[in-house]
């Protein structure tokens, strides 16, 4: 069983690194909104035909959402995680390393692949790129990725 809480916990240390500093900086209201995060980004895919069988919460809880089964396959775990990174990297005030965007586009590659989701894959806004960042490709820091919704393929 993958529980919410473990996706939560692995999207903030692909932000933060180092395990101790990531988990025992992070206020509740944090982690709650990150729990909501995941959530939306899941009920999101689900309406785009990625249907990974997440179990939606039930009850209004969010504190105890983070114990909830998350109903994942234990491959699932790090490209959603890494995607869910960063959706909520604005919220901790961090740039999303390089290696976690690529880690969460082989992932959704991965996902898209087993579940079958045809067509390219766009992202649902054009997201802003800053001139320093042009040059570093599809899958860097140069944003052109919406966690949301996957990553696009050029």
């Amino acid at each position: 069983m993958i529980t919410k809480g473990e996706i939560v916990d692995l999207a903030i240390r692909k932000l933060i690194g180092d395990r101790a500093t990531a988990l025992t900086g992070i206020g509740p209201e944090s982690y709650s909104k990150a729990v909501e995060d995941l959530e939306a980004m899941m009920a999101l895919w689900q309406s785009d035909g990625i249907d990974l069988l997440y179990n939606f919460a039930e009850d209004m809880d969010v504190r105890a959402w983070s114990r909830h089964d998350s109903g994942l396959a234990l491959w699932m775990k790090l490209p959603v995680a890494c995607n869910l990174a960063i959706l909520i990297a604005p919220d901790f005030h961090r740039a999303v390393p390089d290696e976690t965007f690529a880690e969460a586009s082989r992932g959704w590659r991965s996902i898209v692949k087993k579940f079958g989701k045809s067509g390219p894959l766009k992202p649902a806004m054009p997201l802003p790129q800053s001139e320093g960042e042009a040059h570093r490709g599809v899958f860097s820091a140069s944003r052109s990725a919406n966690p949301l919704r996957g990553f696009s393929r050029g």
